[in-house]
């Protein structure tokens, strides 16, 4: 046919010399020589190609750190050391890893993936948490406040995303309810906890959660101070790096902590088993014996005379 092209000539006129093609589409040909073309376009470069800033290795390492909690746990639970007290804590880590996770992964997914689901899956987390160590101190849970508090943080979050709120008021909402929920489970520690393990034990198993909660709280005021609102968590900022260590550091702490209350309880509880009457409830004859060993120390040390009373009562 006359108006018919060679094959070698249409390739060599389409994929021509860069040089002839000028030189902005020379350097789109040179920047994207290595990435696969699909009928939609050109990918996107993979994630190995991207150098990893400090912020996202320390998100890495707290996305490992909160699995190998969410595995303990759950080991915990089916071993039956504080078993729904484990479990809560089991899901409530998993579901702040799961958070970690999409905040790592934010450049590759839309809006409401990157920014609102991990805020509502990080203060869900923290409300389950906090749910657990209710169970663990006894105290009757508060279903509706955790309700309450993750609905106005999220919503808050989805309010600035909707551009209804500023978006200095995503921090704030997702920082509020986090804080608040740390801060409220280290009250409840020490006022549940101090009865059975004294005041001491109690602050030490509370602190780790107050220190992370004052450091929840401060990130989106530090940002609003110096600029216009506090900075992603995956950028490279101070603030974050500052948070992100404290969480590395007092998480270990938190669970740390955790573990040693469920030991220092099951010890506790073998130790009543074996001076107590599982029937009644009274002191069995190996009781008497560590109570009658300590009535006479203390009559030595102090010089305080006791007496002792039995009774022998049938029926």
């Amino acid at each position: 046919m006359s108006g018919a092209v060679p094959a070698r000539a249409f390739f060599t006129a389409r994929a021509g010399p860069r040089e002839a093609r000028g030189p902005a589409r020379a350097h789109r040909y040179s920047a994207e020589a290595a990435r696969p073309i699909t009928r939609r376009g050109v990918l996107p470069r993979p994630a190995c190609d991207r150098v990893l800033t400090i912020t996202a290795i320390l998100i890495w390492m707290i996305c490992l750190q909160l699995g190998f909690f969410t595995l303990a746990w759950f080991m915990a639970g089916w071993l039956r050391m504080a078993r729904r007290a484990s479990l809560h804590w089991a899901v409530g880590t998993a579901l702040l890893g799961l958070s970690m996770v999409l905040i790592v992964l934010r450049p590759e997914l839309d809006l409401w993936a990157g920014r609102w689901l991990p805020n509502l899956l990080a203060i869900g987390g923290f409300a389950i948490v906090r749910r657990g160590i209710q169970v663990f101190v006894r105290v009757r849970p508060t279903d509706f406040e955790h309700a309450l508090v993750t609905v106005l943080g999220a919503g808050g979050v989805a309010l600035s995303l909707l551009a209804v709120l500023p978006e200095s008021a995503r921090a704030l909402s997702a920082g509020a309810a986090m804080s608040w929920t740390l801060l409220r489970a280290a009250h409840e520690l020490v006022r549940g906890l101090t009865p059975e393990f004294g005041r001491a034990a109690a602050r030490g198993g509370a602190l780790p959660f107050a220190v992370v909660g004052v450091a929840i709280s401060l990130r989106p005021v530090v940002g609003w101070v110096r600029g216009p609102g506090a900075a992603p968590l995956e950028t490279a900022s101070t603030v974050n790096v500052a948070l992100l260590l404290s969480f590395v550091a007092f998480g270990q702490l938190v669970m740390a902590g955790l573990v040693v209350l469920v030991i220092l309880r099951m010890l506790a509880r073998l130790r009543r088993l074996g001076t107590h009457d599982p029937l009644t409830g009274l002191l069995n004859r190996r009781g008497v014996a560590l109570a009658m060993a300590r009535e006479f120390e203390d009559m030595h040390r102090r010089g305080r005379p006791f007496a002792l009373i039995s009774l022998d009562v049938d029926h």
